[in-house]
């Protein structure tokens, strides 16, 4: 792996416009190709309804494994944290649309629906996937009121998440007029594969260790009574992994005590060409307590991040009254959003002057007015 940090980073395109609207437009296509080959119905309007809310609750499904599978070209230009942000709040209304498609259909005139056993194997289905649905709402909502430890949420919520989007698929072509044709069925085969293949692409980046690096722990320091640092070190100095101020890394360890899983956690150090990293680690959950419990020497396979840090004060990015200096919060050294707008600033920061000549390069007009900013906290310092 190359020793330059953070090189990989700056490979590839960081349009995050593209991937929304890519987005957008995969969400919303059965929905627009079942409009396309009916154009008129003789069902109530609540029930059309409820078909409608069903498909694109079905296509948010399908994409919920490819917003969580670690897919670098999706990742990119949002982060990681951002990403799961997403994922979770796109479940949670995917959830109000499959919750809501029942009520509304039984609305229409079918009332029996919702308490007769006599809708047929496919209506039973479709009620099993609400149950699947149910139980990871309520598993992720309340999980820590459940005392349910990380491993056993996880494995349940994807247990779930898979059984939800197979239910649902057969449920859809078995029961639904709109996928009873080979164009909407196609579609409705195309989001099912790609949910499912991302899935199993998550299973793989989870417990694969085929991209993880194998470290070696050299040192354990206590820092107050719930925080500890671990630094790393590479098993051979020529696999260290790059990075950037503000990215983090998947830490997994390889203890005669304590639970083997992966978690994120922030990277504490500067990079460095020898490859050591420092992970400082508040205790707050079963893994994170037990990190003390961790001796030199250790194994340990890390993972680097795969996204950039995301900006948590960019609604406080502000141009000066001047507009000759631009202000804006320290993290302006790890976050893109901070890093681009400083790059295109007559300001004489000098992590924006080291990220302009690898990333972007200002014109001499705007280089020539750069100054100090007596605001900014790089310039300052």
């Amino acid at each position: 792996m190359s020793r330059e940090p953070g090189l990989y980073l700056r490979q590839g395109s960081r349009s995050a416009l593209g991937r929304v609207a890519l987005y957008l437009l995969i969400v919303l296509s059965p929905l627009a190709f079942a409009f396309a080959a009916q154009a008129e119905t003789d069902h109530p309007l609540l029930q059309e309804i409820a078909k409608g809310l069903a498909l694109t609750a079905f296509a948010i499904v399908a994409l919920q494994p490819v917003l969580a599978a670690r897919y670098r070209w999706v990742e990119r230009p949002f982060g990681q944290d951002t990403l799961y942000r997403f994922h979770r709040n796109m479940g949670m209304f995917a959830g109000v649309l499959l919750l809501a498609h029942p009520i509304l259909y039984a609305a229409g005139g079918e009332w029996d629906l919702l308490y007769s056993f006599e809708g047929g194997w496919e209506v039973a289905l479709g009620r099993v996937a609400l149950l699947a649905l149910v139980g990871i709402i309520l598993t992720s909502v309340f999980r820590t009121s459940m005392r349910l430890d990380f491993e056993t949420w996880r494995g349940v919520h994807n247990g779930l998440a898979l059984s939800l989007l197979v239910l649902g698929f057969v449920h859809s072509v078995a029961a639904g007029g709109d996928l009873s044709e080979w164009p909407m069925r196609l579609v409705g085969l195309m989001l099912f594969s790609l949910g499912f293949v991302s899935q199993l692409a998550h299973f793989r980046s989870v417990h694969s260790r085929e991209h993880a690096t194998e470290f070696v722990v050299v040192r354990v320091t206590p820092e107050t009574a719930d925080v500890c640092s671990l630094e790393l070190k590479p098993a051979r100095p020529e696999l260290g992994i790059d990075h950037l101020p503000g990215q983090f890394l998947f830490l997994t360890l390889h203890r005669e005590s304590g639970p083997t899983e992966e978690h994120p956690f922030s990277i504490a150090s500067a990079p460095s060409r020898d490859g050591h990293v420092t992970a400082t680690i508040k205790a707050s959950g079963d893994f994170t307590r037990s990190i003390r419990d961790t001796e030199v020497g250790d194994r340990a396979c890390v993972r680097p991040s795969v996204a950039s840090h995301t900006c948590c004060t960019t609604s406080r990015i502000r141009w000066s009254s001047s507009r000759a200096a631009w202000a804006s919060h320290p993290c302006s050294a790890c976050c893109d959003t901070c890093t681009k707008k400083a790059a295109t600033a007559p300001c004489s920061c000098s992590t924006a002057t080291a990220r302009r000549r690898t990333s972007w390069r200002a014109p001499s007009w705007m280089r020539s007015r750069r100054r100090a900013n007596p605001r900014c906290g790089w310039c300052t310092s």
